[in-house]
């Protein structure tokens, strides 16, 4: 089976600060219904397991900053362990990013965090990578259902094991840095019916990516943010942390460029859906979490990540939100304000004393209202 795709996004911000950027991407994914390897794997016996070779590519236009182009490819194989349990597992995935252009003001942002500059030179990912699905939502008689993704990914250990350094310390391929990297997620959600159209959704995330050899940051592709419509939804599209850090956005200002990422990951998220009329749904939700640095950033204060202050630094917000379901395609609108901003000093970071609706100065600077396709998890 040949499954071809083009997708497309855009991201615009139309309150304060001006910000846009798009995404394009097309892949090609050869689908042999068998697995073509010298390993058995354990298939359940109502499952076709597969075998796939994907190459796939994607072109990142972040407003007036830069513009990427990525390419992958990759060979793997999916398979169900139960009706419950999906593995992937991908032995060969090759990523190439190569930043086509930047602008005056990337290398403004870059002079004020050189940390930064990493992110945005052409690179190499030579990765091996697995996931794990555990899902039993398809069981709507169910009052109680979860879903769990773990992921756990490793990179350019053995193709730099043959690599030579260059002047400057760093092994390259044509050129190009080849990336040396861990990273491991999980994502996990419950769903609880607590009546007929009420629901009481929960979800946890974390993640963490050592760059180590090679590598002193994630690649850009690779790293964890916070803030955005599926995330932390007070606060605007990865501009959170990283940990106590903050980057200053003048609100008036044309342009922003905010993309904070960070190696560590931590998140949770609750949220009351509710069914209101027709197609119409409700929900109150309440999010928390940041994003942290797994080295000292010396441009970027506050950012390396501290078990015992990870919980003092997380950000929290809440809101409410209006959800179209017409079953085929969901339309969300979430409106949400902080609730707790980290980078103030310690006992000032709970803002409650400083909610005023009537100030609209408050209100450009505090609430954000999320358009998304989709309910966020």
């Amino acid at each position: 089976q040949l499954i071809t795709t083009l997708s497309g996004g855009f991201e615009t911000q139309v309150s304060g600060a001006k910000t846009n950027s798009y995404s394009l991407g097309a892949s090609a994914r050869l689908v042999f219904p068998r697995l073509v390897s010298p390993i058995e794997f354990q298939n359940e016996q109502n499952s076709v397991p597969k075998t796939h070779i994907t190459l796939s590519g994607q072109l990142l236009s972040r407003a007036a900053y830069f513009t990427m182009l990525s390419g992958n490819i990759e060979y793997g194989y999916t398979f169900k362990g139960s009706p419950y349990i999906e593995h992937n597992f991908n032995p060969l995935s090759i990523s190439y990013v190569r930043t086509l252009n930047t602008t005056d003001s990337l290398e403004k942002l870059l002079i004020q965090v050189p940390s930064l500059r990493g992110n945005y030179e052409n690179q190499f990912i030579f990765s091996t990578n697995y996931n794990f699905v555990y899902s039993d939502q398809f069981k709507e008689g169910k009052r109680n259902n979860i879903y769990f993704l773990g992921s756990v990914e490793t990179a350019g250990n053995l193709v730099n094991a043959f690599l030579k350094k260059n002047d400057q310390g760093q092994k390259t391929l044509l050129n190009t840095t080849v990336n040396q990297f861990v990273r491991l997620e999980a994502d996990f959600r419950d769903y609880y019916k607590i009546k007929p159209q009420l629901v009481l959704a929960g979800r946890a995330n974390v993640g963490y990516g050592i760059p180590y050899g090679n590598s002193s940051v994630l690649p850009y592709i690779r790293q964890f943010f916070a803030g955005g419509s599926n995330d932390i939804r007070a606060f605007r599209a990865r501009s959170l942390g990283p940990g106590t850090y903050h980057y200053e956005i003048n609100p008036d200002s044309s342009r922003i460029f905010a993309d904070q990422g960070g190696d560590i990951k931590m998140m949770l998220n609750g949220e009351l859906r509710a069914k209101l009329f027709s197609v119409i749904h409700g929900a109150a939700f309440i999010d928390a979490g940041n994003v942290w640095t797994a080295k000292t950033d010396t441009s970027r204060m506050g950012s390396k990540f501290s078990f015992g202050r990870a919980l003092n630094e997380f950000a929290v917000g809440g809101g409410v939100g209006l959800r179209v379901d017409a079953t085929i395609m969901v339309v969300r609108f979430d409106l949400a304000m902080p609730f707790r901003k980290p980078w103030l000093p310690k006992g000032e970071r709970w803002v409650f004393d400083e909610i005023n609706f009537g100030d609209p100065t408050w209100r450009k600077q505090n609430l954000i209202l999320n358009i998304g396709i989709g309910y966020p998890f």
